[in-house]
């Protein structure tokens, strides 16, 4: 794993040079991150959707900044997140935004679009942050060449397995870069009707919706179905698309996975319990596994399945930091955003191990985690992912999303579980397509 050392010291510099020279601002004042008797009390608002475990870690963990920039205090507020995008909207439109904010990918651009969000590529470029990410991750994060935030977890996706079942099917256990057509055939093979007990060989947690579908068809050499992360200017729906839509659909049919209404509520629970042989889900269900799975469940973790005989493909998702763009003190909120990508995730995660960190350096402690758990096969499944040459997004993040959308949540799930036609996926195409345009030509 490429191993680079710029911002560690960057940090180290940074965090010299403030308590050598006071910081002081343009009225000879103090900006809060600095020693001697002119140090300004500045507190650093902080929100994140986290659960409450790795929120109290991550203020723990940020005695260390506090430490190192005297005077300052970091507060923390939690927001679930089931309304956290509706509250941080708001909070943006009222200028009561926190200083540092958790965004999701598609946030960032649609707030960056609309001029809410401070810019940092003047600083990003200083200091030559872009070279610490995962290849392609940074440019997901620009509106027009402007940065207005920065990646900091990625989340992959893959196929959680029981050993067990896989163990008493007489099946080995898959291997990273494996086939739709195998991880389906595994499924048939997995599948069990005992007493009136129907077991699926495969629970979907994650849904087959086109972005997932669409790793077959890229892998296959097709279009996929959005050949970008951002600026989408259309969707495609390929040979190879409908291909994997039919061999979806027909497991569905013969019951040997879970349809798209399946219930995924107690999905995690079901997986431990041993009642899902093969789960396909994020990397974090990894952290609740761990902590709270039998001692006697053993359990396993592969890439998302491609097509056969395919390139390297993967879908992801990443999470991160933004600010609005009424922040007081840039300098020192760009401090605590570097803080975070570096000291605060090599010391949380490895007691939270919920994903790896987009900057690859600061990834180790979460990784070894894992591999002192017995989990080399999850580190191996994301790696295997995350240096995928083609990445492909988990949605639209383009300010289109919510119109585009609403043609996939009204006509998808008949289609992908077997009951519509290929003249169905086309329409649903075209309609999107329209919504796509609609929205470039009056924008």
């Amino acid at each position: 794993m490429k191993k680079i050392r710029i911002l560690a010291a960057l940090c180290a510099i940074a965090m010299s040079a403030a308590a050598l020279a006071g910081c002081g601002d343009s009225n000879g004042t103090s900006s809060g991150n600095n020693t001697g008797d002119s140090t300004k009390e500045t507190t650093i608002s902080f929100m994140t959707w986290e659960s409450e475990t790795m929120n109290q870690l991550i203020l723990e963990s940020f005695k260390k900044f506090e430490e190192s920039h005297p005077g300052v205090t970091v507060e923390l507020t939690p927001s679930p997140l089931t309304d956290y995008g509706t509250k941080i909207k708001s909070m943006i439109s009222s200028k009561t935004a926190p200083d540092v904010f958790m965004v999701g990918n598609d946030w960032v651009i649609q707030y960056g679009s609309s001029g809410n969000l401070y810019d940092w590529t003047e600083k990003a470029a200083e200091d030559g942050i872009e070279e610490l990410y995962y290849p392609g991750v940074v440019e997901n994060w620009k509106v027009d060449g402007k940065l207005y935030g920065f990646p900091g977890l990625l989340n992959t996706y893959g196929v959680f397995y029981s050993k067990a079942a896989f163990d008493e099917a007489g099946l080995e256990y898959p291997k990273d870069g494996w086939s739709l057509e195998q991880c389906l055939e595994y499924a048939e093979k997995l599948t069990k009707d005992e007493g009136g007990n129907h077991t699926y060989g495969l629970y979907a947690n994650a849904k087959f919706d086109p972005f997932f579908v669409s790793v077959y068809a890229a892998s296959a050499g097709d279009e996929p179905f959005a050949s970008t992360i951002t600026n989408v200017q259309s969707v495609t729906a390929s040979d190879s698309f409908k291909k994997a839509v039919q061999m979806i659909g027909e497991a569905v049919q013969n019951g040997y996975m879970t349809d798209n209404e399946w219930n995924v509520t107690n999905a995690s629970t079901m997986f431990m319990e041993g009642q899902c042989p093969m789960f396909t889900a994020g990397q974090w269900f990894a952290d609740e596994f761990i902590r709270n799975a039998p001692e006697d469940f053993e359990w396993g973790f592969v890439s998302w399945p491609i097509a056969e005989g395919g390139i390297q493909t993967s879908i992801y998702d990443c999470t991160g930091w933004a600010s609005s763009k009424d922040i007081e003190d840039p300098d020192l909120i760009y401090d605590m955003i570097k803080f975070i990508h570096t000291e605060m995730y090599s010391e949380v995660l490895p007691q939270t191990p919920v994903a790896p960190p987009a900057a690859t350096d600061y990834g180790q402690a979460y990784y070894d985690k894992l591999v002192e758990e017995g989990h080399q096969d999850l580190v191996d499944g994301m790696t295997y992912m995350l240096e995928a040459e083609t990445k492909l997004p988990i949605r639209f993040l383009d300010p289109f999303a919510s119109d585009a959308t609403a043609f996939i949540t009204d006509g998808w799930g008949p289609i992908i579980n077997g009951t519509k036609t290929d003249a169905d996926i086309d329409a649903m195409v075209e309609n999107i397509n329209k919504a796509i345009s609609n929205y470039w030509e009056s924008h």
